[in-house]
């Protein structure tokens, strides 16, 4: 797919998306908030994750973070432009399956049947 058009598809989910360069020198795109788009889950993850002020907190943090895969920054500017895009597509097709496939809902929908 060329540049501009998986600039547009990103800019349509995630207004005011742009490259930022991290401390390594690599690329990734950021959102309007910040956060790295090819890696949402992990800013998910450190948003929804209940700190409890005990000894195995940082433990549990560790074991939250290492449990969410990550997409590593890219090279190039291109690059990192099809690890967001990729990522937003991937995210997309997880999410719908999961509400398809939720226990949950399956459940009712065989309570209701």
């Amino acid at each position: 797919m060329e540049l501009e058009k998986i600039k547009k598809a990103i800019n349509k989910k995630h207004p005011g998306a742009q490259v930022v360069s991290d401390s390594k020198g690599l690329f990734y795109i950021q959102n309007e908030d910040g956060k790295d788009i090819a890696n949402l889950n992990i800013s998910k993850a450190l948003d929804e994750f209940e700190f409890d002020y005990d000894d195995y907190g940082v433990d549990r943090f560790c074991s939250v973070l290492n449990s969410e895969p990550t997409i590593p920054h890219s090279e190039t500017v291109l690059g990192a432009w099809n690890n967001a895009y990729t990522a937003m597509k991937a995210h997309h097709i997880i999410g719908v399956n999961n509400d398809r496939f939720n226990p949950d809902k399956i459940r009712k929908d065989i309570i209701d049947f």
